[in-house]
């Protein structure tokens, strides 16, 4: 009995792997899309209502994107482990374990300023919320993110093409 049985199912079918795992990351998209949408609309209607006249949209509009660009960065660090990985039910936890480190040395950054040097190391300093109200988007971090996402979504589709079924 296999254990991989929606990869098997696909795998059997006619539809390429590039196809599949596009399909994939198209629904993950989608899906995050849908939430930055939903809490986009949602902040700037809850905190416009109390603002008392002032201009919030951009300063949130900035923020949420800074927050997109976040996720995207943990949704491909998840599917390039998933796909580099013998056992890609183990992504997600792998994936949640990065996250949780990079998150710790923000921290670890934020209390400690002889160890400033390592905020290329952690996402979560690129679109720091604090940063983005004074200075807004900086050049290198979203230089950074898009070199990372896109060499994470290069390492996602070369290893998922040449998978192999676990039996």
């Amino acid at each position: 009995m296999l254990r991989d049985k929606t990869a098997e199912f696909l795998f059997l079918k006619p539809i390429s792997r590039s196809k599949i795992i596009t399909s994939k990351l198209l629904a993950s998209l989608l899906n995050l899309l849908i939430f930055n949408l939903v809490t986009l609309v949602s902040s700037i209607l809850l905190v416009q209502r109390y603002s008392k006249g002032e201009a919030v949209m951009g300063d949130i509009t900035k923020l949420m994107v800074g927050m997109l660009i976040l996720q995207l960065i943990f949704l491909f660090i998840g599917t390039a482990i998933a796909a580099i990985s013998k056992h890609p039910k183990t992504a997600a936890s792998m994936a949640t374990g990065i996250l949780l480190l990079t998150f710790m040395l923000s921290i670890a950054i934020d209390l400690n300023s002889r160890i400033d040097m390592l905020k290329y190391l952690t996402p979560f300093k690129y679109f720091d919320a604090k940063n983005m109200y004074t200075r807004g988007f900086e050049p290198v971090y979203v230089i950074l993110s898009v070199v990372i996402i896109a060499g994470l979504f290069k390492v996602t589709y070369v290893f998922y093409k040449s998978r192999d079924l676990n039996v």
